[in-house]
């Protein structure tokens, strides 16, 4: 959300605009030059946080994989807030893939699922790795998956968030679902639980 504020009334002369969120003492901006003189004022509705969840792509091998992945999470805290992303996230989201480069609207109640799964994360502004193991006792390629999310607001990126969640599949084609939403009958996430998508 921002505001506009004009010296005059019906939104003319001088012009100032600041975005939120914010707070703004007008006793003290700019040595209190607009203190008591606003004639007029515009919300600006901005529009909500675009969130996109994916799974991205650390190694293949084919032999067993054994390492390290971070669990991160950036917020650009100028811009949206913990709240708005869980509002985002609830109201349901994008899934997609690194690699295809298309999305599939996810349900509310996938949206609320995956908020809960991520918000330690996304309420945490360190860094923590963890080990990743994959078992490969056929040899044949397998990919190691990492759930991400990335969320955009006025074109604009607030917000990356790569959680400690992970899945080992074989060739290198990513994942179908969200994380979580794997059917617990396909280890290799090719099917979803039904009402996964709208």
């Amino acid at each position: 959300m921002a505001i506009q504020v004009f010296k005059n009334d019906y939104f003319e002369g001088e012009t100032l605009t600041f975005k939120g969120p914010d707070k703004i003492d007008l006793l003290t901006y700019e040595n209190g030059r607009w203190n008591d003189q606003i004639g007029s004022i515009i919300v600006i509705g901005m529009e909500s946080v675009q969130i996109v969840g994916y799974w991205v792509k650390i190694l293949s091998s084919n032999d067993e994989i054994t390492t390290s992945i971070e669990q991160t999470s950036g917020i650009d805290k100028s811009q949206t807030t913990e709240n708005e992303l869980s509002a985002s996230m609830t109201a349901g989201f994008q899934f997609g893939s690194d690699t295809l480069g298309s999305t599939t609207s996810v349900s509310t109640s996938v949206g609320t699922a995956i908020r809960d799964t991520v918000s330690q994360t996304l309420s945490s502004s360190k860094t923590r790795k963890i080990e990743a193991k994959c078992t490969n006792p056929n040899k044949v390629k397998i990919t190691l998956w990492q759930w991400s999310m990335t969320g955009k607001k006025n074109g604009e990126l607030v917000m990356e968030l790569t959680d400690n969640e992970f899945i080992c599949k074989k060739g290198s084609t990513p994942p179908k679902c969200p994380v979580g939403f794997c059917d617990d009958k396909d280890p290799q996430c090719e099917t979803c639980i039904p009402g996964t998508f709208n």
